[in-house]
């Protein structure tokens, strides 16, 4: 969980929601996260829209997503969209 806290810049009481998380899970989250960061092209930038509520996730941040294997491909598909020109 300390990779994943490093990794998002916030502190570990903000990924309670992750703390039982399998090893797997825990790659899938730093997969997603170089994903998005390859949009963004900031570390800044991509850890912002992690903890900004998103309209188009439901009005949920992407961060709440991570805890499970359809919260990660909804963040997938929402950054395919902006990729695409389409609205998240």
């Amino acid at each position: 969980m300390r990779e994943i806290s490093k990794l998002f810049g916030i502190a570990k009481s903000e990924l309670k929601h992750l703390e039982n998380i399998s090893c797997k899970q825990e790659e899938e989250i730093r997969e997603i996260y170089s994903y998005v960061l390859s949009y963004f092209g900031s570390r800044e930038s991509t850890r912002d829209w992690f903890k900004a509520k998103n309209r188009g996730l439901g009005s949920v941040t992407p961060l709440i997503l991570l805890k499970d294997e359809s919260g990660i491909e909804r963040i997938r598909t929402s950054i395919n969209k902006l990729r695409y020109g389409m609205t998240s």
